[in-house]
């Protein structure tokens, strides 16, 4: 049963971990991307999830729109946190399949094979814009 509803900017606290909820529109109209603080031993770092990679060839023009301008806000926000882990909601599109196998033969003082830092985090949220804008155009 649904208990709650998100809102921009909620913090949700579990534990001694809060994550805060962005609303994020453009791949459905109430896609959430999160940003909380994780840690690798013991060493912080900020992890972002863009909720909704992926768009398609119908969908609408004001849908995509959104899209674009969700992706924009979203890279401030990141870049705001200082975020260097990004996540997304389908695994091929950000290597988490090879990342979580990275994992497995990761070697004590080697880098998190998902901390890939401020700079690669923004690049990806840059590609998502310019992509729904590239769709845009085309239009």
């Amino acid at each position: 049963a649904k208990d709650m509803e998100a809102v921009d900017g909620q913090k949700i606290t579990l534990g001694d971990t809060t994550v805060t909820l962005y609303i994020t529109p453009g791949h459905t109209p109430t896609t959430i991307s999160p940003v909380v603080t994780v840690r690798d031993n013991g060493v912080p770092h900020v992890a972002v999830q863009w909720g909704g990679t992926a768009l398609n060839p119908t969908t609408p023009a004001a849908s995509i729109q959104e899209y674009v301008n969700s992706a924009a806000r979203f890279r401030k926000i990141a870049a705001g946190a200082g975020a260097d882990v990004i996540f997304t909601n389908h695994t091929l599109f950000d290597g988490t399949l090879a990342k979580i196998a990275a994992i497995k033969g990761r070697q004590q003082g080697q880098p998190h094979p998902f901390v890939v830092g401020p700079a690669v985090v923004d690049r990806y949220l840059t590609v998502v814009e310019e992509c729904g804008r590239a769709m845009l155009a085309a239009r």
